[in-house]
């Protein structure tokens, strides 16, 4: 009893050195991702807990992908709204929880230790109570839990850990002398649904049946992988004509993904290989950073110089040889340093996704939280090991004592570092000057303290550090946008509104050309007020325009389109009172209806009919019975009806890819997946003889003769591809997506006044289509003699466009 007492004693002051690291913050305020994560997020906000409300949430742009923590968002907004209390006692709680399961993991590693005596089994709490005690309090825990979107990362570790904490558990029943196959059961379920909810909280969850693989290994059956090869021998035909072809499945996923991933380097400053390069020095940072978690050595940003090759810097080669000779020996002394070893093997699978090839930011703490799990194990069972060697007589009371005395020395002054770095995050001005102290050559930790001096009216230096950080900045690396418009955004506020425009306009002429384009919109929205103040209504409205074509070409939410909707509503309202058409385009001026009715019209013409019916909702309790408020309020329901009409046809992925339950819909889905990814050609070929044996089954399908219409068109043959068009819309004539796939397919054939006019009525049978706006400009330019360039204002030209929207017709 007394034990018990003590070791609930023990857990509970544990959970008071964690709630006294973090009890300052509380208040902190969100940060970067926060935003576009889940606080401008409009899927995010539940108004009730139905199943359809709550599948709902899987419409974010995480999708299923991180359901589980936007689902804890939810709720959280849900209960407390906009408190930050709740959302930060919430990450708190769940790093409370992460503990206890890293302490039950801990528990069962060590009693699993082959080198342990059964006199030594009562020591197994402590150890791995050391282990969550270091591990929970280390101030490289705090960018996991004080960020709040990182909760992701913190809920994605609960449930792996809790997963492989019960696997082992549920094998540990099941071994000799006591056999409780009931309980070991009841462990194998929780481990199974614990797993499920990792992979429905972040995408590091890939890793998890590996490390089950692991420990089964390393605990249980050594020689597991033998002697499945000896079982795969024996199995029938039939069973290897099966793992064959779901070897083959798995290479050609494989594939695509890695084909994907190739894709995402576009968005970055640095190739794979840099990356690959880059890693090994950061993945040896971070083992240094665990080791030494000053808070000076912690930070939001990390100024990584990029490693070029093998010796530029040299310490690549140094790092790379260092984690080599790590694995190699994780694996060489498993046998002799059992648990060391399993948790080096930990922390280095962990680290395999976001450490590797992925196209993500070089470095971010947040990252070391599931992998210091095994890291803490490690050194836990180093430095018992080390006891048993220096002082081999020594009681294991009395080693346990020396341990945890060590302990909890390091845990107190681990408490107070934690508690240190958390007071960086006492305001977002403090968040932002201290990573660009720390960071000064650092462009984007620049841009958000010119934003964070924006915030606390210091406009000068505001402008000062986005002068910097545009200064600075590269290709790619996210940071020109955001600075300039903190740039404008200042110089607006400080009362020099030509500054404001004349730097603006500069900045985006010299622009990038690889430029990050997320604040676009809030650029040409505040310089669009900045002219609508100077009076000149024309250049204001241009702006709205050019800021409502970035909302819906990057998907922008809401409060970015009620933003424009603002300005372009006071835009024309001024228009009113001084009786000027500011844009002469228009067949109707702005003053002969409500000016929310002709907002609507800007909006709906940007195929934005949500924030139309709004607008339109406003003008009609102002103005009741308006002739042309009611007209274009028929027309958008008029144009609903027929879009709901074509939405049962439009989607591949959902007819087929989501249902591929017969032989023709299975050989579609084969299809369309190889062909929208643009796998390599041999790939090509495999894809395409499963669409002709789809149109052997169904010869009059408009659906396949469309695809393989994509299919010449992929590979420059405009006239077959043309052809197919027609075939399709002969057996459909009233087909969007054919008329659009036809468009297409004329504009490489060259023949501009029928692809125009295939487009045309592409959007007449599919008003609500997501990229109208763009079809229609592209329609609109084949006609001109030359096609726009890719400008500020204008957006990109034809033939990007063509790129742009052609691939997205063949993701839909």
């Amino acid at each position: 009893m007394k034990k018990r007492l003590l070791e609930c004693g023990s857990l509970f002051v544990l959970a008071l050195m964690i709630v006294s690291a973090y009890c300052n913050t509380f208040l902190s305020p969100p940060y970067m991702d926060d935003y576009h994560s889940f606080i401008n997020t409009d899927h995010v906000y539940l108004k009730d807990f139905s199943p359809e409300s709550l599948i709902s949430l899987a419409n974010t742009p995480f999708g299923w992908k991180r359901w589980v923590p936007i689902l804890t968002f939810a709720l959280n907004h849900k209960l407390g709204g906009s408190s930050l209390v709740l959302f930060h006692a919430t990450n708190l709680a769940i790093h409370l929880l992460v503990t206890l399961s890293v302490a039950f993991l801990a528990f069962q590693v060590f009693r699993l230790s082959k080198h342990r005596h059964d006199d030594d089994m009562r020591a197994g709490f402590w150890m791995a109570f050391f282990v969550a005690c270091l591990w929970a309090l280390n101030p490289v825990q705090t960018s996991a839990v004080t960020y709040l979107v990182q909760r992701m990362a913190s809920l994605q570790a609960l449930f792996y850990v809790i997963s492989v904490a019960c696997y082992l558990k549920g094998r540990i029943l099941r071994q000799p002398p006591v056999s409780a196959e009931n309980s070991s059961r009841l462990f194998y379920l929780i481990s199974f649904l614990a797993g499920v909810c990792s992979f429905f909280s972040k995408e590091n969850a890939v890793t998890l049946p590996i490390m089950l693989i692991i420990s089964e290994i390393w605990f249980f059956q050594p020689d597991l992988l033998p002697k499945s090869f000896q079982r795969l021998k024996r199995y029938a035909i039939k069973t290897k004509v099966l793992l064959s072809a779901c070897l083959l499945a798995c290479g050609a996923f494989s594939i695509f993904v890695f084909l994907h991933i190739i894709s995402q380097y576009d968005l970055r400053h640095f190739t794979m290989t840099e990356r690959l390069l880059t890693q090994a020095r950061v993945v040896v940072w971070y083992i240094s950073l665990l080791l030494w978690p000053a808070p000076s050595r912690l930070s939001m940003e990390h100024d990584v110089l990029v490693s070029t090759s093998l010796l530029s810097p040299p310490t690549t080669l140094i790092a790379i040889l260092f984690l080599v000779l790590l694995l190699w020996l994780a694996i060489r002394l498993r046998h002799r340093f059992q648990i060391v070893c399993y948790g080096m093997v930990w922390f280095l699978l962990n680290l395999s996704v976001e450490s590797t090839f992925v196209p993500l930011e070089l470095v971010f703490e947040h990252r070391l939280y599931l992998p210091s799990v095994g890291f803490f194990i490690s050194i836990i069972a180093a430095i018992e090991l080390a006891f048993r060697r220096v002082v081999p007589r020594l009681l294991t009371r009395d080693r346990l004592l020396a341990m945890g005395s060590i302990v909890m020395i390091l845990s107190s002054l681990l408490t107070f570092a934690t508690f240190e770095r958390n007071e960086a995050w006492e305001s977002t001005m403090t968040l932002h000057k201290d990573a660009a102290e720390k960071a000064p050559n650092h462009p984007r930790a620049l841009a958000n303290l010119a934003n964070a001096y924006y915030f606390a009216k210091e406009y000068d230096k505001a402008v000062e550090a986005g002068e910097k950080s545009i200064a600075l900045a590269r290709p790619r690396f996210e940071s020109y946008a955001v600075a300039t418009n903190a740039i404008l955004i200042s110089l607006i506020r400080s009362g020099d509104l030509q500054k404001a425009i004349e730097r603006t306009e500069e900045l985006l002429q010299s622009r990038p050309r690889e430029f990050e384009a997320d604040v676009m919109a809030t650029i040409y929205t505040n310089l669009g007020e900045a002219y609508r103040r100077q009076e000149k209504l024309d250049r204001a409205l241009e702006s709205a325009l050019s800021a409502l074509y970035w909302t819906q070409r990057l998907g922008s939410p809401t409060i970015d389109k009620v933003r424009v909707a603002t300005l372009i509503t006071s835009i024309l309202k001024d228009a009113k009172a001084k009786r000027i058409n500011p844009d002469e385009g228009w067949a109707t001026a702005p003053f002969d209806m409500p000016s929310q009715t002709w907002a609507a019209k800007v909006f709906y013409r940007y195929g934005d009919a949500d924030i139309a019916k709004k607008l339109i909702a406003v003008a009609l309790e102002e103005h009741p019975g308006d002739a042309e408020t009611l007209k274009l309020s028929e027309e958008i329901r008029t144009d609903e009806q027929l879009s709901e009409e074509q939405k049962g046809k439009w989607s591949f992925t959902a007819k087929y890819v989501r249902h591929p339950f017969s032989r023709f819909n299975f050989s579609m889905a084969i299809a369309f997946i190889i062909q929208e990814k643009q796998m390599p050609m041999t790939i090509m070929k495999l894809g395409e003889a499963f669409l002709d044996y789809a149109l052997e089954l169904q010869p009059d399908s408009t659906d396949a003769h469309l695809l393989k219409g994509w299919y010449y068109y992929q590979r420059d043959d405009a006239q077959n591809a043309v052809a197919e068009a027609r075939l399709a819309l002969k057996h459909d004539p009233e087909n969007g997506k054919a008329w659009l796939g036809l468009g297409f397919f004329l504009i490489k054939a060259e023949q501009k006044e029928e692809a125009a006019a295939a487009l045309r009525k592409s959007l007449a049978l599919y008003p609500r289509y997501s990229k109208r706006f763009v079809v229609r400009d592209i329609a609109d330019n084949l006609l001109k003699k030359e096609s726009l360039e890719e400008g500020v204002d204008s957006g990109p030209g034809t033939a990007a466009m063509t790129g742009e929207v052609s691939q997205g017709v063949r993701a839909d």
